[in-house]
């Protein structure tokens, strides 16, 4: 179950299982104590394991429509909003959410500000990953909001972590 954790959270199934047949194997006898209660243990630890990893990223996962919205307007703005970080350390409107509220106290969990974020993200910049993230939106129809973009998926998340 631990080792599935990492693999898109499969323990939610493995673990529960793997819990019953290990209290099935303890209550019938059949010998491997020692393994079975290793493996109730175990189970139970990548529950919990799992559970303050999602309360950790809650609200990033409550928000990811929002995140991915502001990160493809982000993309296409890229060539004025980061030369205006670089200038004074403004962001767009847009963006100045992430420095208040549950946005920094979720960052915060992490030992990470938003302006840490920025500077990663303009570091990519600078390195001209950008462009082919701009080429990329420019072929699903812009902000991202096209029903042919992906909604869900985090690739942007990852590459600003």
């Amino acid at each position: 179950s631990i080792v599935l954790m990492c693999c898109c959270c499969i323990n939610v199934i493995t673990a529960p299982i793997s819990i019953v047949l290990g209290i099935v194997s303890l209550a019938t006898h059949r010998g491997g104590k020692g393994m079975s209660i290793a493996g109730i243990i175990l189970s139970a630890l990548s529950i919990l394991l799992l559970f303050m990893c999602y309360q950790s990223t809650e609200v990033f996962w409550r928000n990811s429509d929002q995140i991915m919205q502001d990160y493809y307007q982000l993309i296409e703005n890229a060539d004025t909003v980061f030369p205006a970080y670089e200038k004074d350390g403004t962001v767009p409107d847009y963006l100045q959410k992430y420095y208040e509220g549950e946005y920094a106290e979720a960052l915060d969990k992490f030992g990470v500000t938003f302006d840490d974020v920025m500077d990663y993200l303009d570091q990519m910049y600078q390195q001209g990953e950008f462009e082919a993230l701009q080429s990329a939106l420019g072929s699903t129809g812009g902000t991202g909001t096209s029903s042919s973009a992906p909604k869900s998926s985090f690739t942007g998340v990852e590459l600003a972590y």
